[in-house]
């Protein structure tokens, strides 16, 4: 059986008496079924040829009477049983008598004729349209003349996707295969300079590497060297790769640029140890930047290399370089550093000595950082944070005289809501308790699927106070569609896609009439069921949250009954589940993970390289494969959302195991590290975990484990009925 971990069963169950209302009205926001069902069945569990014999019984073949749903089902079953001609000129028949579904049809027919090499009659139909809206087409169809020997038809046609302007990926494929293709043809000179241009022009970062690796093999084939950029070049390009977290290719056009220009190498030398340190390469980074200082004490980057030995201190945990180059950056003994950045950096010092229990020492700079704040905003944002650590500190006189100060400055809602809460659990503690109730009923009424408000309702449960039932402030719009929206041409075509069977076909086409239509809500909800049944779920909880935020904030009235499961969706259940029974986590806390990691987007990069729907980073995964069972023979296997569900669950279970089964330290060192979490949990003995979260030195890492415990609670809530 799976493990529950501690510390979060008592809010789920607080929260058990949470009215998520819903609605009796009527609700057209969906989508028709399929009028053949059991087909569908077969044909999603890979049977094409039985689900078209199924097909076959229940409708004519051939005729005026087949109804046109049976044709599109019957066309996209042909293209799944490889039969792609057959499949192309059936799509081109309904592409000419179904003009709500032309688009769709009509990309099917061209890549039927291509993967049956019918070249002529490809070309035939791309030829009546732009290459920028169409330009995968146009770069398969150039891959197949490729492919059959006909380069010089190739080459002509990449060269026009590359002229087109279509999208980013259409035409640096097109790039690498022209590069290709002039190869083939004997031309590598002429190969060689598409594939420096590539590297300068590149469309995506990514495609950097693969243009680079061609250019250097090609290079060696001619035998002659590969011929430097422009300085400013080699800047640029180290500069779009590490902000797309590319780093390894970072790295290799930093040692370029240093052969080419030694002149630089001290910028270089910097640039390169914040690439180690983006990289999370600890060790690697520190080593580089003692260099670089040792080597350039007095360059203007010298200051930059300063602040990232610092940061390095505070993310390895060491204490003693953390109050020694903290202090020097923030009282302004390291020349080159502005006084903002020096504010932030004594920020930082405090939060960090908060959080490892040196209370007095962080005390005393926040007390010095208010009083040099330049600004509003910065003086706010360290009152509240001293006003938490004094708390922390069992200095409740100094918390209520710092929280007090902190509203005269007239703070934002999300301030204001911390201040709320912070004062309500002070005048508990300090036993006025009617005064402590009062507060956190209101928070538990108003705010009651935020973060604080669900601690309010903890609270509540501890004073053995009346958790409130809250009341609804807004009605949710009747989930009924506009006849202008019903009107639309992509709505017929989702709608007979639909019926038809073709999820996922449906819900892009749905989603594409939603993000035009904008004063439908009841398209919008439509979208976002179509996308999760169709396995969208990163988009469909995007839209969710984007055009249903005020919902998922306060209580409303007449919400529909899948509206939370639609922003808390059970994604990737068949494999997330199993994954975490195999580790013995609980299911649930995985999918709160990844609901923040990766908005359960399977294909997501961070930018700090994790991957995946669970984040993996690769050297967690390659520690981890021997538990897991898996051999990582390829970085884009962590892609894969049974590969990374498998990591998760592992990664999980073993932060479970370190911090004793208690939950939140577990989401902290998800984010920021097992090494961090250990030393703030270690420094917490005894302090509430609302303290504990609210004293992680990290604002990204705070923010985090607010959301993931929030979204714990909601999934034990919806999915278990506590």
């Amino acid at each position: 059986m799976p493990r529950f971990p501690i510390g979060i069963i008592a809010s789920a169950l607080v929260i058990g008496g949470l009215a998520l209302q819903s609605q009796s009205s009527a609700d057209d926001a969906r989508l028709p079924e399929p009028i053949y069902p059991d087909v569908v069945t077969l044909w999603e569990a890979g049977q094409p040829a039985e689900a078209i014999a199924a097909l076959d019984r229940k409708t004519p073949t051939t005729g005026a009477d087949v109804p046109l749903e049976a044709l599109v089902l019957r066309a996209r079953l042909l293209a799944a049983g490889g039969e792609h001609q057959p499949s192309a000129v059936a799509w081109e028949d309904i592409a000419a008598r179904a003009d709500s579904i032309e688009p769709i049809a009509f990309r099917f027919a061209v890549d039927g004729y291509i993967r049956s090499a019918n070249l002529t009659r490809a070309e035939e139909l791309l030829g009546r349209r732009p290459v920028r809206e169409f330009g995968d087409l146009w770069s398969a169809l150039a891959t197949a003349y490729r492919t059959a020997g006909q380069l010089d038809r190739a080459a002509s046609l990449y060269r026009r996707v590359l002229a087109g302007g279509g999208s980013a990926a259409a035409a640096d494929q097109a790039a690498l295969s022209l590069a290709v293709t002039l190869e083939q043809a004997g031309d590598r000179p002429a190969a060689l300079a598409v594939l420096r241009d590539l590297q300068l022009q590149s469309r995506q970062a990514a495609t950097f590497a693969r243009a680079r690796a061609q250019a250097v093999k090609l290079a060696d084939t001619l035998d002659v060297p590969v011929e430097p950029f422009a300085e400013q070049d080699y800047r640029r390009l180290a500069e779009r790769l590490r902000n797309a977290s590319l780093f390894d290719d970072a790295l290799s056009v930093l040692e370029d640029w240093k052969r080419a220009y030694p002149a630089s190498i001290p910028e270089v030398q910097a640039l390169t140890a914040d690439t180690f340190y983006r990289a999370r390469a600890n060790s690697e980074a520190r080593a580089e930047a003692d260099k670089f200082l040792e080597q350039y004490p007095a360059h203007p980057q010298a200051s930059d290399v300063h602040v990232l030995q610092y940061r390095l201190d505070v993310r390895e945990g060491r204490s003693d370089g953390v109050r020694a180059r903290g202090r020097a950056l923030w009282l302004g003994e390291v020349p080159g550093v502005p006084l903002e950045d020096r504010l932030s950096l004594g920020r930082l010092l405090a939060a960090y000595l908060v959080s490892v229990g040196e209370l007095s020492e962080g005390l005393e700079i926040y007390d010095r950082l208010y009083r040099t704040a330049t600004s509003r905003d910065l003086r706010i944002d360290v009152l509240w944070r001293a006003g938490v650590a004094a708390i922390r500190a069992g200095q409740l006189d100094r918390a209520e005289r710092t929280f007090a100060t902190m509203r005269r400055l007239k703070p934002g809602p999300d301030t204001s809501l911390i201040a709320d809460y912070w004062t309500a659990v002070l005048a508990q503690r300090r036993n006025r308790q009617d005064e402590a109730i009062l507060s956190l009923t209101a928070l538990a009424r108003t705010t009651p699927y935020t973060y604080y408000g669900i601690r309010a309702r903890e609270q509540l449960a501890t004073l053995k106070a009346r958790v409130p039932t809250p009341s609804a402030r807004a009605a949710f719009p009747a989930p009924t569609l506009r006849d202008t929206t019903r009107a639309q041409i992509r709505f017929r075509g989702a709608t007979l896609l639909a019926r038809a069977g073709l999820k996922a076909e449906a819900a892009q086409m749905i989603r594409q009439l939603g993000a035009d239509v904008r004063n439908d809500p009841a398209l919008a909800l439509m979208s976002a069921r179509a996308l999760t049944a169709a396995g969208e779920y990163r988009v469909a909880v995007g839209i969710m949250e984007t055009r249903f935020s005020g919902f998922l904030e306060a209580p409303a009235a007449g919400v529909p009954d899948d509206f939370w499961r639609l922003a808390y969706p059970r994604a990737f259940w068949s494999i997330v589940r199993p994954a975490g029974e195999s580790a013995r986590v609980d299911p649930l806390l995985l999918l709160s993970l990844a609901r923040q990691e990766s908005r359960f987007d399977p294909a997501v990069r961070s930018v700090v390289g994790a991957m995946g729907l669970f984040q993996i980073m690769p050297y967690t995964a390659d520690n981890l494969a021997p538990k897991v069972g898996v051999t990582i023979t390829d970085r884009a296997m962590l892609l894969r959302p049974q590969t990374s569900a498998a990591f998760g669950a592992r990664l999980t279970a073993d932060l479970l195991r370190e911090f004793d089964n208690e939950a939140v330290p577990v989401m902290a060192a998800y984010n920021a590290g097992e090494g961090r979490a250990v030393e703030w949990w270690k420094a917490a003995r005894g302090v509430s975990q609302d303290l504990f979260v609210d004293t992680i030195p990290y604002a990204e890492t705070r923010t985090y484990v607010r959301t993931v415990y929030s979204n714990y609670v909601m999934y034990r809530q919806l999915y278990e009925g506590k």
